[in-house]
């Protein structure tokens, strides 16, 4: 090697040398205060704090009444108890297979005669349980449509905004009311 990277070396040998000097006085006095009973708390306080919030100090806090709730109604297996539906689009099967895209239906409108189905999802289910949405052949839909609650968006364009929104009330509803009151929330929607 030459002088000069010898001489390179030894200086970072000595920087490296006075930094591990100072990360040791650093650690001498960490060792100092933890044994102030007031750093001794707030450490415990930071650990606690940092347990809770998944070391995501900031994030938690700022989370909104709205993302509690949500992250509330993710974290429990929901039963459909009310039997309330909202209209998703009626649909007219596509026959023609596309091997990259897949075979899209095409939605129709509501009453169109060469309809085969509609779609309803339930107000109560998560995406991911199996009856979230539920797929309603033509001739079968009277029936589902008189033995459950079915909502109907007001703007056909709109369906999947509005089926999220009217869930979002309906849980808000019944955590800070009642599931009743959400319930005849839900009825005076479908009655306008």
């Amino acid at each position: 090697m030459t002088n000069e990277e010898l001489e390179k070396i030894r200086k970072k040998f000595k920087e490296l040398q006075e930094k591990r000097t100072a990360i040791l006085k650093l650690g001498e006095e960490i060792k100092l205060l933890e044994q102030n009973p007031t750093v001794k708390k707030y450490l415990e306080l930071v650990e606690l704090y940092e347990k809770n919030t998944l070391g995501k100090m900031d994030e938690f806090g700022k989370k909104t009444d709205e993302d509690l709730l949500h992250s509330s109604l993710c974290s429990v297996r929901i039963n459909e108890t009310n039997n309330i539906y909202v209209y998703i689009g009626t649909f007219q099967k596509n026959y023609e297979c596309d091997i990259e895209h897949g075979s899209p239906d095409y939605r129709v409108n509501k009453n169109d005669p060469n309809a085969d189905y509609r779609i309803y999802r339930n107000l109560e289910l998560m995406a991911y349980q199996d009856a979230y949405e539920i797929e309603v052949q033509i001739d079968d839909c009277e029936k589902f449509e008189q033995e459950h609650i079915v909502i109907y968006p007001k703007k056909t364009s709109l369906y999947n905004q509005f089926f999220l929104k009217t869930r979002d009330e309906f849980f808000k509803t019944s955590v800070y009311e009642s599931q009743e009151k959400a319930l005849e929330r839900i009825l005076d929607i479908k009655n306008k």
